[in-house]
Parts: C-alpha cells; sequence; structure tokens
C-alpha cells in the first residue's frame, strides 16, 4: 500500500495522499505505510525542495488526533534519516559525530527571520531556512533542513565533536565549540553541506559527494 502514498510539495505546503482507494481503512495499517512511504523517500526531502511549510493529508477522513500521529510520524522520520546520514560521514574514526544519546533534541519547523534565534541545549534539528541576522546555538549538533544565511554555533560547551549539516550553506560564519570558519563569498559551497572539526580544524565539504 505504501506505493499509492504520493507526495505533492508546494511553495509552502507538504501535501500526502493517500490514494489506496479505499473508503474504510485501519489507521495502524496506514501509519505503518506512511513509515514505509518515509523510508523511501529520503532523496525527495534531501534534495532541492524547500522544507518550509504546512502538512496536508488526503485520502481519508482522519481524525485531529490521527493526522497529529502522522505529522509525529514524519518529523521523528525526518530525525532518523539525519542519524543515518551522520554515520556514512567520512570523517576520521577520533573525530566522528559526538554520540549525543544523552542529550535533547528539538525539531522546529518555522524558518527564522532577522532578529530571531534559537538557543537550545541539546541537538536542534530545524525545517526551514536561517535568514540573515537569525542564529542557532546549540550545546549538540545542528541539522538544518534548509539555507543557512546566518550564523550557527554547535558545541557552544567545547564539544569539538558536534557537526553542522544543512542543505545550503550562503552564511561566511559558521561556528562549533571555540573554532570559528569565515568562509569567503567565492567558496561557499551552495549544496547539502556539512561541518565538522578534524586535527583541530573546522572543515566544510559537501555532503554528499
Amino acid at each position: 500500500m505504501n506505493e499509492n502514498i504520493i507526495f505533492k510539495a508546494s511553495k509552502n505546503k507538504l501535501t500526502v495522499v493517500f490514494n489506496d482507494g479505499k473508503k474504510n481503512f485501519n489507521f495502524n495499517e496506514v501509519s505503518n505505510s506512511f513509515c514505509e512511504r518515509l523510508d523511501k523517500s529520503e532523496k525527495f526531502f534531501c534534495g532541492k525542495n524547500k522544507i518550509d511549510f504546512d502538512i496536508e493529508f488526503k485520502g481519508h477522513d482522519f481524525s485531529s488526533e490521527q493526522k497529529e500521529k502522522l505529522t509525529s510520524i514524519f518529523y521523528d522520520k525526518i530525525k532518523m534519516d539525519l542519524d543515518l546520514h551522520k554515520k556514512n560521514f567520512e570523517v576520521k574514526k577520533n573525530h566522528d559525530v559526538a554520540d549525543n544519546k544523552d542529550l535533547k533534541s528539538i525539531v522546529c519547523k518555522n524558518s527564522l527571520r532577522s532578529g530571531q534565534f534559537l538557543h537550545y541545549d541539546g541537538n536542534v534539528i530545524l525545517i526551514g531556512d536561517v535568514n540573515s541576522g537569525a542564529e542557532i546555538v546549540a550545546t549538540g549538533n545542528i541539522f538544518v533542513m534548509g539555507k543557512v544565511k546566518g550564523m550557527l554555533h554547535a558545541g557552544i560547551n567545547g564539544d569539538k565533536n558536534c557537526i553542522i549539516t544543512a542543505l545550503n550553506i550562503f552564511a561566511t560564519q559558521i561556528r562549533i565549540a571555540d573554532m570559528i570558519s569565515c568562509i569567503p563569498e567565492d567558496k561557499i559551497i551552495k549544496q547539502a553541506s556539512r561541518v565538522y572539526i578534524s586535527d583541530d580544524k573546522l572543515y566544510i565539504s559537501p555532503l554528499l559527494n
């Protein structure tokens, strides 16, 4: 049934269509199929699509509680995919992604405008953009499913194993722990990228080669 779940993305909305043709449905079966469909749709969400939207579910007469459950599944899966990306980073063994299992994580789906900031004791997952003049500061890792033009500072308490990932990094300054990367405008990587520390140097490189 998961092949009959269709994603339709517009500028400000993601519509999930359950096109299985069933008038009467079992919500557990539907939610399980949604999970399977998300597992197969990593490229859809990690490509060039701007992920700053509301989510709408069509095809079944879902209750408000069921819609909230499906929305929760979506954000849980987004977080899981990011964790899988972390395991695939080609960095030295001693500089792998921080093991932040004991840290809390927060998921936000709104873009940050100029003058807005998000400071969090843990990992931050932002589904949206960080516009110029906005900032995210975290004790853990920072994942941005969108463009970064503002300031990001991961590992604020000095954890050099933290990483930063984003779909597009236009910012000229990124920080991890006490290290700062000043990126010349002509060297900005305008694609999905990761920032990490290795051998006491801060690197930024494409996430997918």
